[in-house]
């Protein structure tokens, strides 16, 4: 990464996985509260506005495991979705090989969602667009693990989420060895979100008390425990809004397995310990020295035997 005339060269990849270039100024800072990224608002030189995501301070392993989590859910989101509107930013490039990693990530669409929340006039459309959502990493095999209103930007009443540095695979275990990962924590996590839009607190456990809320007693499921949670989609249809279900092309399972496959390449592989070396055969040589040695002690000792028995 390194400046140009007030200009900043971008050399990375795209999710194709092509080497392109980006020539950016830094515009606006965007803040996010509680992220370990930073992200900045900027434009190319002939006017198109992106989103750079990096780490906020010192590029830590720690940090460059956020950066690498929002990139990989990112890519897969990408690559199977191509057609808007989509409640994601699209990936635009990254790098993760050099000493100060970034994504590039189209720009988000509307506003922090806690700055307009609570003029919302059409809950029930926010409450599908939000589940929406979900449902779109849900599809294919993302869980975001950390949804809040932070993570929310809105426009009208379509939710997109513009966070994904806690995201995980299904399947994989979550670091706090609670089980593996699945989408159920979104679904639960889409409730607190809406927990909090509805009474102005956040939710103190997973079960909130929902008395005097009509409006989210019919969505009581999503408060139950894990396994026993709603499909984000049948939510969505049951609020009455129309629920995408799109199919994946095979194409895109493909190149998706493609672009993880070359992200597992990078990352170190744990050698196990080498097995340990058999004993060394014993030297026959040794051995014949060792047996002549106790047969001339056994014999200097029946010699003194028979000669004490003689002397008596």
């Amino acid at each position: 990464m390194t400046g140009m005339s007030g200009l900043i060269k971008l050399v990375g990849r795209a999710p194709t996985g092509h080497t392109l270039t980006w020539e950016v100024k830094v515009d606006t800072a965007l803040e996010h509260p509680g992220s370990g990224l930073r992200s900045h608002r900027v434009r190319t030189a002939d006017g198109l506005v992106y989103v750079q995501r990096t780490p906020r301070g010192a590029t830590t392993d720690r940090a460059r495991a956020l950066l690498d989590n929002e990139i990989r859910a990112l890519a897969r989101l990408t690559h199977a979705f191509p057609d808007d509107p989509v409640p994601f930013p699209r990936l635009v490039g990254y790098d993760m090989d050099s000493a100060d990693p970034w994504a590039l990530v189209a720009e988000y669409r509307g506003k922090p969602a806690r700055a307009v929340v609570g003029g919302l006039l059409d809950r029930t459309a926010f409450t599908a667009g939000l589940f929406d959502a979900v449902a779109h990493a849900t599809a294919v095999g993302v869980s975001l693990e950390r949804l809040d209103l932070d993570a929310l930007y809105v426009e009208g009443t379509a939710v997109q989420v513009v966070v994904f540095e806690h995201s995980a695979l299904f399947d994989e275990p979550r670091p706090d060895r609670r089980g593996f990962v699945s989408g159920q924590q979104d679904v639960l996590d889409a409730g607190k979100v809406l927990y909090e839009v509805y009474t102005g607190t956040r939710a103190q456990s997973d079960r909130p008390d929902l008395a005097g809320l009509s409006a989210l007693r019919p969505l009581a499921d999503v408060f139950h425990r894990e396994g026993e949670r709603p499909d984000p989609r049948d939510v969505v249809e049951r609020l009455g809004q129309s629920a995408r279900r799109p199919a994946v092309p095979q194409s895109i399972l493909d190149g998706r397995a493609a672009f993880d496959l070359a992200h597992a390449r990078k990352q170190p592989v744990e050698q196990p310990p080498p097995p340990p070396e058999p004993p060394a055969p014993p030297d026959n040589r040794t051995a014949r020295v060792v047996i002549a040695v106790s047969l001339a002690v056994f014999a200097i000792a029946v010699a003194v035997l028979l000669i004490l028995i003689g002397g008596k």
